[in-house]
């Protein structure tokens, strides 16, 4: 399930004088490493994935029920 954050910051990839690329966001500060953000998001997508597998899987046993009915329906005619 994907969802976006509001609060994200946008973050503009830029080049030094060593031509090495750094992020920047929109008052130019350097951005916070990639991998505090991935932490943090992570953290938000925890619920909702669990939300969703619950979902899923409740969306499987209906099929598999309404599957089931229909063989035995046409196991009797």
């Amino acid at each position: 399930m994907i969802r976006y954050i509001k609060n994200k910051p946008i973050v503009f990839k830029t080049r030094n004088s060593n031509n090495v690329s750094k992020e920047e966001n929109i008052n130019g500060h350097l951005a916070k490493s990639k991998t505090y953000r991935k932490r943090s998001i992570k953290i938000e997508y925890k619920f909702y994935y669990k939300l969703s597998r619950k979902l899923i899987i409740f969306i499987a046993f209906k099929l598999l029920r309404q599957t089931l009915s229909l063989v035995k329906l046409y196991l009797i005619t």
